[in-house]
Parts: structure tokens; sequence; C-alpha cells
């Protein structure tokens, strides 16, 4: 995701638009193909490609176009301290060799590398060039996910509108999509983020309130994030738009609309989404302590009443065939936990809700809650669900 200070948008009265860059522009695709082979290149180290990209910024109009194509394509490298032996330990033997005095003589210089050298069994020059081999500058790209022109463009404007809703106080996702498996891959983005939503029916469209970070968040940072990740999901539907409300200035909020009509593009596919760890442990001793039990992952709407849905994390069926569903909770306030447990009171489907302790993000103190209601603080325990399900089926 591009870093606050790569932000290139248009405030007029309240309202920030992104400056979108047209994919298909021929000058934009010649930088970006330039770019994209200085991190193609063999055997390059970090101050190789910084030094690169610094030479080709050099005297550019679009500085900030340039390095936000840069830092999008350091994200997808991956680079190693390029030693086999480690920096620290090399350092610390030069150190006792030398009594941690200075050797200015080039003599000398050669005698201790030659002495620390044979304690790791290689060379003077090896030991010269492993001892600060773990700076940022002279670590080595090792992998880097290779990437087009046209997709790195693609992906800048996408990444300009996530840094835009890092800042989203809430936001208003629409969408008109019936294929279940699009809908499946995007509740289970909004689930695996851990967004505290709720969502409505209007016809054929279904409308998500998404709460954003406040104050409040001792994860304000890791949440904000996720909220900006959940949207190449929402990209994915046919037929969306965004509407946002942004902390851009402290104190004064700032609005954004994005739609299909954007032409942004996802550059995730629309697959399984992968499961959090709490979730995974709780599926496998589920089915080995209760396999007469049923628990299937779900993500198919439910109505509950006066327009509201939900879409569960797992449908639950017992050996006698009574169903219920189980909705997991990540990050929550006491409001948005209210809100739930009034769906709780109002709706006749059988529902349990599971919430995670340690996400908690407000201070105030939780009455007594309804047997439905199943607190964790690192796994999720199979007999608490059975016990609330079978409160519920009575």
């Amino acid at each position: 995701m591009l870093t606050a200070d790569l932000v290139r948008v248009k405030n007029y009265k309240g309202k920030i638009t992104p400056r979108w860059i047209d994919p298909e522009d021929p000058d934009l695709l010649e930088k970006a193909q330039s770019l994209v082979d200085v991190f193609q290149s063999d055997a390059a180290t970090k101050s190789d490609i910084d030094d690169a990209v610094e030479s080709l910024i050099a005297g550019g109009t679009d500085f900030l176009i340039w390095r936000g194509f840069a830092k999008l394509l350091l994200d997808r490298s991956e680079f190693e301290i390029a030693s086999e032996h480690d920096p620290v330990e090399i350092r610390r033997a030069l150190f006792e060799a030398t009594r941690g005095q200075a050797v200015e003589d080039d003599e000398a210089r050669l005698t201790v590398l030659k002495q620390v050298g044979a304690q790791f069994g290689i060379s003077p020059d090896e030991v010269a060039t492993s001892m600060y081999a773990d700076l940022e500058e002279r670590l080595q790209l090792t992998d880097f996910r290779k990437i087009t022109a046209t997709k790195l463009l693609h992906r800048y404007n996408l990444a300009l509108a996530q840094a835009c809703l890092y800042k989203a106080n809430s936001m208003e996702v629409s969408i008109r999509e019936t294929r279940s498996a699009r809908l499946r891959y995007l509740f289970q983005n909004l689930k695996f983020f851990g967004l505290m939503h709720t969502v409505s029916k209007d016809g054929k469209t279904l409308n998500i309130h998404i709460d954003g970070p406040t104050s409040q968040f001792s994860m304000s940072r890791k949440y904000g994030l996720g909220l900006a990740k959940f949207l190449p999901a929402v990209v994915h539907m046919k037929q969306w738009s965004v509407e946002a409300d942004l902390d851009w200035v402290k104190g004064k909020t700032h609005q954004m609309a994005l739609s299909h009509e954007d032409n942004l593009t996802s550059h995730y596919r629309v697959r399984g989404q992968w499961i959090p760890e709490e979730q995974t442990w709780f599926e496998e001793r589920f089915s080995k302590k209760y396999p007469d039990w049923e628990l299937e992952q779900f993500a198919d709407v439910v109505d509950l009443d006066r327009g509201n849905v939900m879409v569960p994390t797992y449908r639950l069926t017992s050996p006698l065939g009574e169903v219920a569903y189980i909705e997991i909770i990540g990050f929550w306030r006491k409001d948005y936990l209210d809100r739930r447990l009034e769906w709780l009171a109002k709706t006749d489907e059988p529902l349990i809700l599971v919430v995670a302790e340690k996400l908690k993000t407000g201070r105030e103190k939780l009455a007594d809650m309804p047997p439905e209601v199943v607190f964790y603080k690192s796994s999720i325990l199979p007999d608490r669900i059975i016990e609330a399900a079978q409160n519920l089926f009575g």
C-alpha cells in the first residue's frame, strides 16, 4: 500500500478524490517498465536498487508517481543477508581480535582479517564483506514477484484508494451481486480482517456499514490496515460503490466516493480465504470431539428482520438435524456488540455469537450476557459452542 507521503488526491470542499493515472498512458507504461527492469536485475542489493530508482526519478516532475511505483515494487521484493555467517558473530570476533581498538594500518588490518577468517573457515575478503552484510543497504534481493507494467499501473490506482481508506472513520459499501462465489469471497474477507459491520438488504442490493477505527482502539493501526485491505474484495464485484468518511485533517471529516465506474482492478483472485489459526484449531478439535455434529463454513446471506441480514461464519447441524448459525466477531466495541445482541432478541434464527475477548476496543464493562454469546481468549472451545447450541435447541 502507498504511504501517506505518496498519496495524490484532490481536496475540494471537503471531498477527497484520488488522482488516478491512466493505465494505458504510453509514457507511464514506459516509466513503469524501466522500474520493473531494475527489480528484475540479477544479484542486486538494496543499495543498487535505491541508486537505480533515484537515477530514474532525478529531474522528473511526477516524482510522487515514480516513488509510488517503486514502493509497490519494493512490497513485492524480499531481501536477505548475503552471508553464510552471522555478521554479528563476525563483528564480535573482530572486536575481540583487536581488543576494541581501531586498526588503521593496512598490514595489521589484513592480519586481523586472516585471523578471524581462520576461525570461520573463510577468506579475509569474505570477512570484510560479511561483517556488515546485515546493513539494510547491503541486503541482497532474493525474490521478486513479477508484474507487468500495465498491472503495476492498475495496482497503483487501487493502492491509492486503499491509502485513503486507511484514514476512514466508517464505510458504506453497496453491492448488487447474486453470484454466491463472489459474495462468499467478499464476506470471507470482511470477517478475515475482523471488520465491525452490519448488513441490510434493499431488493437485490446489499448495504454493508463498516465501522472504522477510533481513538479508543489499542489496535487502530491494524484495524485501519484491514479496512484498506478489504477494498480489493469489493472491487471484484460487478456493481459496487463505497462512500467513506475520512479523518483527513485532524478534527475535520472529509468524504470520498468510489464505484465500479472508476475502473479499479483487483490484484487478488476470487478464491478461498486464509483461515485464522484459532478457527483452524477450533474446526479440527470440533470434528474430533463431536463427530456426530456437522460444522461447515458458511457465507450465504441469512435474512433477519426489517431488511437486516447476516452472513454467518459457520452453520452447525445437530445429530437430530437442528440448525444453528455461528458468527465469529473480531474487533468490537460495546455498542457494536449491543447491536448484535439486539439481533439475538428480535430474530427467530438460532444464532450463536463467538466473541474474541482480546479484540475488545473499549473499556466499558459488559452486563450479563445471554448463553448464546460465547467469549474466548485464545482458543474457541467446542464444549462451549455445543452448550450454547443445546440451550438454543432446548
